[in-house]
């Protein structure tokens, strides 16, 4: 079962790090002060994104909530503590 759970959360850690580089690449067209600010206040700017983009791109907003909930949900299970 840790293996599993830690396999999952490397997975998720692995879908984040996609996601935010993904997110980097929305706010590259508005300008490279944007993409900057995005690529170095993760969380906070994928929440101006997902706001943004809300009702846009239903796609961004689904795999937000999948990988926060996801994170959210392993933590409660983190077999490091045990």
């Amino acid at each position: 079962m840790r293996i599993i759970l830690a396999l999952i959360q490397i997975g998720l850690q692995l879908l984040a790090i996609a996601f935010h580089l993904y997110t980097v690449y929305i706010a590259l067209p508005h300008g490279y002060v944007a993409a900057s600010l995005t690529l170095f206040f993760p969380f906070l700017s994928e929440i101006y994104w997902l706001i943004k983009l809300w009702g846009i791109d239903n796609t961004y907003r689904t795999v937000f909530f999948v990988i926060v909930i996801g994170i959210i949900i392993t933590s409660f299970f983190n077999p490091d503590e045990r």
